[in-house]
């Protein structure tokens, strides 16, 4: 039997198939742009300034050297979720910013209240919050030095009304209540709900909500290449012509969305004053006021003008809101007008530095009941 023959060393190997060797580099690149991409991105946030809020920069805060310290702890505030009431703030220690670990800001009285001191809760969004405004100096904190009543600031950002009710009920759950309950709304009926992708019962972040709960489960292709996605979607707002403003609402050109929103606020304060009421205090729902009505001064903010797509939903639906606020039983307060008579005060469409607060105070103090 013959030995079988050696196989030469020299002898030509069979080729790998190209698909193979597409498939080997397409696998190299991909995980290198995996694992490169995370710290990539958090490299780049490392060198990057932090961004310099404009309305720190306006001459109103010209004499308040803090403003600038103030945008920048307010853009660097985060929020985490909570069932029924969407949001609130993280505990946040900063020179002009406090936050609890409950998520309630602080409120600065001058002095310690009396033992008597009538009880007060301010609900709202952020005006109530006091964007633009030292702990010392938000609505909350100037009422509870005017009166000295024990004051409580439950005003959160981008927060509707719907979402105040849900708190108050959280709250007497809990076996907590008021004497005074102050609902300062509106605004964010009207910049959240009239968006054009959102409904008239939506709150402000209900399609980040959305777009988190449809994300890529673990384990699949899609879940593995969030930071790739991430840094693409980045990459193409960054270059992506900015949207017409006129397509971003639609309340002035949709009836029946604007009533449905109107309708939704009045419903609120009405189930807010029945709750409130029902468990001994008294319950003070406040229209609040905008940039966009009346006849406050503005000239110096560009953004607020005759043609402005924002202005006309404020335009359409406060009439509306207001009609219906006047068909019903509720005591309420407009306070469209109050800064009509003030010099400056609005740093955007609907904040306002602290004097601003101390005049909206004075209103509501003149009618206290």
């Amino acid at each position: 039997m013959m030995p079988d023959k050696p196989i030469s060393s020299d002898a030509p190997r069979p080729e790998r198939p190209v698909w193979v060797v597409q498939l080997t580099i397409f696998a190299g690149i991909f995980g290198f742009l995996l694992l490169a991409v995370p710290p990539i991105i958090d490299i780049v946030r490392v060198f990057l300034p932090d961004e310099v809020d404009p309305r720190g920069q306006l001459d109103l805060y010209a004499d308040s050297p803090w403003a600038e310290t103030h945008f920048v702890e307010f853009n660097n505030l985060e929020t985490e979720y909570y069932d029924f009431i969407g949001w609130r703030r993280k505990a946040f220690d900063g020179e002009t910013i406090h936050i609890g670990a409950d998520g309630i800001r602080s409120t600065a009285p001058s002095s310690e209240p009396a033992d008597s001191a009538e009880t007060v809760y301010f609900m709202g969004g952020s005006v109530v919050w006091g964007t633009g405004s030292r702990d010392q100096n938000t609505i909350a904190s100037i009422y509870a030095r005017e009166t000295g009543s024990v004051v409580t600031n439950y005003g959160e950002s981008a927060w509707i009304a719907q979402q105040s009710t849900n708190l108050l009920i959280r709250l007497y759950s809990q076996k907590r209540s008021a004497d005074r309950v102050y609902s300062i709304d509106g605004v964010n009926e009207v910049l959240h709900k009239c968006r054009a992708e959102n409904a008239p019962l939506s709150g402000g972040r209900e399609q980040r909500f959305r777009s988190l709960i449809a994300s890529p489960k673990p384990l699949t292709t899609l879940y593995a290449v969030r930071p790739l996605l991430f840094m693409l979607s980045e990459l193409r707002r960054a270059i992506a012509p900015s949207p017409d403003p006129s397509a971003l609402f639609d309340c002035d050109t949709n009836p029946e969305k604007a009533e449905q929103i109107a309708r939704n606020l009045v419903v609120n304060w009405m189930a807010s004053r029945d709750l409130v009421e029902a468990n001994g205090g008294r319950f003070i729902p406040v229209l609040q006021p905008v940039a966009y009505l009346g006849s406050p001064s503005v000239e110096y903010l560009p953004e607020i003008n005759d043609v402005s797509p924002l202005g006309h939903q404020f335009q359409t639906v406060y009439p509306i809101i207001i009609q219906m606020l006047n068909e019903t039983d509720l005591s309420w307060l407009d306070l469209t007008d109050v800064f009509d008579s003030t010099p400056r005060v609005y740093i955007d469409f609907c904040h306002v530095v602290s004097s601003g607060n101390s005049v909206l105070v004075d209103r509501l103090l003149s009618s206290k009941e």
